[in-house]
């Protein structure tokens, strides 16, 4: 079988799953938390402001555009 599975060209997937390299010092990284006013969460605030501004404005067209069609 020449299966591309099979070659030493490719990497062990399990290999690299299971490396140390990700892994803390007892096998298991636990996620930090992180503040809400964090200036690493900065460009998720600006996003996340970003899309509700858009959709607020979008629903407001979209209702004052249906009241202006009633008389």
């Amino acid at each position: 079988m020449s299966s591309k599975e099979n070659s030493p060209e490719r990497p062990n997937d399990n290999a690299q799953q299971n490396s140390d390299s990700e892994k803390g010092k007892d096998g298991n990284e636990e996620p930090k938390p992180v503040g809400l006013f964090s200036p690493e969460l900065k460009h998720v605030r600006r996003e996340i402001a970003w899309k509700w501004l858009l959709t607020t404005v979008i629903l407001m067209i979209a209702i004052m555009g249906v009241l202006s069609l009633c008389e």
